[in-house]
């Protein structure tokens, strides 16, 4: 079984109109360094955000996600029981920069 082993919660943001940035680097930011794999995520921006899985994700082909609508994964299912953080990419269109919460779990 899967110990926990480090959990990290914050605020981080994301530069209007700037090259889109990874959940990851969004945490790592903020001066935290997960060890192990995360296994849990919740973030809500007080913007509209559009989310892809590319750095080079834009608002012409990424998901929109409105503000104030939390982006979940509980890690289960097909895809694993992981959360590929540094694959999850997230681009503010726009004036104003997008300032979120988040909430991720980490186990080894």
């Amino acid at each position: 079984m899967a110990t926990q082993n480090s959990f990290f919660f914050g605020n981080a943001s994301v530069v209007s109109e700037a090259t889109a940035v990874s959940v990851l680097s969004l945490i790592q930011g903020e001066g935290f360094n997960p060890t192990g794999t995360c296994v849990s995520l919740n973030i809500t921006f007080d913007t509209d955000v559009y989310y892809g899985n590319a750095s080079t994700v834009t608002d012409s082909d990424g998901a929109l996600v409105t503000a104030g609508t939390p982006v979940a994964d509980s890690a289960s299912g097909v895809g694993g029981n992981t959360i590929p953080l540094a694959s999850i990419f997230v681009f503010k269109n726009g004036v104003g920069d997008a300032d979120c919460v988040i909430f991720a779990r980490f186990v080894a």
